[in-house]
């Protein structure tokens, strides 16, 4: 892996405070000036927001509608390895950018090239394994058009058959109770057994019932770690500095006060978040953060002006 890490789920809806942290470790000017890699954890369930749809805002009041564009049958507690998946009808997205443009034919024209252009690149006909796939091959399309450059990219699933974080999970699990006990210490809520089975014919997770069965799935590569579990290998175990978000930097306290408690090696964390919202042209509520994907649509670009930090 590079250096610097950012997570997140390979989401459809990847808007703009995700953006922010791509912009960061994706290029050698951002804030840690070194490029990164995108860490996906495409081991969380279709139920995470976003996962399937584009939120699209609705011109007559604040609220949004999600479109779905991933189509395949697939239920909401499967994960994001699901599949197969084929790239839904672009026609309601460019019902609703007709709305959005208020009248103005030089905005229609535009996302109406550009929805022609996705059409072209994603049609029913293109088969994707799974969701990931469909979703990252969206992102990979629409980054630089956007203005950030594809960082490298590495799937969870695909990390959890290699040795040396097989290596670290079994670390984690022969020292489950005295980490454990150290992060409960600090405030933070974690399991008894911190992680979940990955079941690859069902593409579910599904409870840990002990240690001994824990270990005998780490081996296979079919352990899922949660989240505590997952940060403490990439800082502490890994030492890979993170760019998380405001959510992240939240629910990452109670590991580095157990860290500054127990004396662990934990590597820094920045944390970066962005507000940016639709192009000022088209009709969009206040505080709404478009996906990259109708970013584009819309004929904007990320602005990294807007990134903030903490």
């Amino acid at each position: 892996m590079s250096k610097w890490i950012a997570g997140h789920q390979p989401v459809l809806d990847f808007h703009t405070g995700l953006l922010a942290k791509l912009w960061v470790v994706s290029r050698r000017d951002g804030f840690p000036p070194t490029r990164g890699t995108l860490l996906l954890h495409d081991l969380d369930t279709l139920q995470e927001r976003g996962s399937r749809t584009i939120q699209i805002p609705n011109p007559r009041g604040q609220n949004t509608k999600g479109i779905r564009l991933v189509r395949g049958r697939i239920q909401p507690d499967q994960l994001f390895t699901a599949g197969p998946v084929v790239c839904g009808d672009w026609d309601d997205v460019r019902r609703a950018l007709v709305t959005l443009a208020d009248g103005e034919k030089g905005l229609y024209k535009l996302s109406d090239r550009r929805i022609r252009a996705l059409r072209r690149a994603f049609p029913p006909s293109r088969k994707f394994k799974d969701v990931a796939e469909l979703n990252i091959a969206l992102l990979r399309f629409i980054l630089p058009r956007i203005g950030i450059p594809v960082p490298r990219i590495v799937r969870l699933s695909d990390l959890l058959g290699q040795r040396n974080w097989q290596r670290n999970i079994l670390t984690v699990l022969k020292d489950l109770n005295s980490w454990g006990n150290a992060i409960r210490r600090a405030d933070g809520r974690v399991s008894s057994i911190p992680f979940w089975a990955w079941d690859k014919q069902e593409q579910k997770r599904l409870p840990v019932g002990s240690v001994s069965q824990a270990l005998i799935l780490a081996q296979r590569g079919q352990l899922i770690p949660q989240a505590a579990p997952l940060v403490y290998i990439v800082r502490c175990r890994l030492k890979r500095p993170m760019v998380r978000g405001t959510g992240g930097a939240k629910y990452e306290k109670p590991l580095e006060r157990a860290a500054r408690q127990q004396r662990w090696r934990i590597a820094r964390a920045v944390t970066i978040t962005s507000t940016q919202g639709c192009p000022a042209a088209w009709l969009s509520p206040k505080g709404f953060r478009p996906s990259a994907l109708l970013l584009w649509l819309m004929g904007g670009n990320f602005d990294p002006r807007q990134i903030e930090r903490s």
